[in-house]
């Protein structure tokens, strides 16, 4: 029981950790793929229509910017959750591990979207088997917890391993703490 306590509360921590990094996000794009720092300290009403447009022609980058955005709310696109979902389902259909990612915590936490762990099993799951660092770790706590599927130990082992190999700092933590799990 104490090992399950332990695993949620570090499952939990990892959310949350995780779950801020997109809050700092920054977009980096322009024509000639140059890239040009745009964070919301330096939005303006043209920046937010330039990315907008991009995002509807497929930009992955500029859909996950608009996701974020619509998420927390910024001077220019007010909170608005469902176009959050939105947006960032369409930069994770087109193969953006942090869009993917944000779903999964997203769904996870219940944080702003109804909590579904089929969902965040899903979308954490594909951003782990892309490489995916963070979601690895919490795609394998996920599965040693029997969260959105069913419990899988082993899985889980391979899963968290291959996240610290990745230089996930949580998912080392976890492993210097419980060195049985080591491969």
């Amino acid at each position: 029981m104490r090992k399950f306590l332990v695993w949620g509360l570090s499952l939990l921590w990892g959310l949350m950790v995780f779950a801020s990094v997109p809050a700092q996000a920054e977009l980096y794009f322009d024509e000639e793929n140059d890239t040009e720092e745009v964070s919301d300290d330096y939005l303006t009403a043209d920046i937010v229509e330039q990315i907008r447009e991009e995002a509807m022609r497929g930009r992955p980058d500029a859909q996950l910017a608009l996701g974020v955005w619509y998420l927390e709310g910024c001077q220019y696109l007010p909170k608005d959750v469902e176009k959050a979902c939105l947006w960032l389902q369409k930069a994770a259909d087109n193969n953006s591990l942090e869009a993917a990612a944000l779903l999964g915590a997203l769904y996870f936490t219940g944080e702003d979207f109804p909590q579904d762990f089929e969902k965040a099993n899903e979308y954490l799951g594909h951003a782990a088997r892309k490489g995916h660092p963070a979601s690895q770790y919490l795609y394998a706590m996920m599965c040693a917890m029997g969260i959105g599927r069913e419990a899988d130990i082993d899985e889980a082992r391979i899963w968290m391993n291959t996240s610290a190999e990745n230089g996930d700092g949580d998912a080392q933590e976890f492993l210097r703490e419980n060195p049985e799990w080591i491969k």
